[in-house]
């Protein structure tokens, strides 16, 4: 839960927003996987499917990059702050 300083804190939550666009990467791929055969309706619910893969691949890597820059930035902010201390 709540231990460790407001970075840790920080760290977890976002690991958190990580792993949940991760299961719903995973959900949109097992979908993806789900659909097939030889029909045109077949065929639109795969696309469909691949299109949701492709969203929430895309929104994995922006909150991986959003949560790599957060933690970088405050990282170095405590770093010079312990340093003027």
């Amino acid at each position: 839960g709540g231990e460790g300083n407001f970075f840790e804190q920080l760290a977890r939550a976002l690991g958190e927003q990580l792993g949940q666009r991760a299961a719903n990467m995973l959900e949109a791929k097992d979908q993806m996987e789900q659909t097939g055969g030889d029909s045109q309706e077949d065929a639109q619910e795969f696309m469909k499917a691949q299109n949701e893969f492709q969203v929430q691949a895309q929104m994995f890597k922006i909150v991986n990059d959003m949560a790599s820059n957060i933690i970088k930035t405050i990282g170095e902010a405590l770093d010079t702050m312990a340093r003027k201390q």
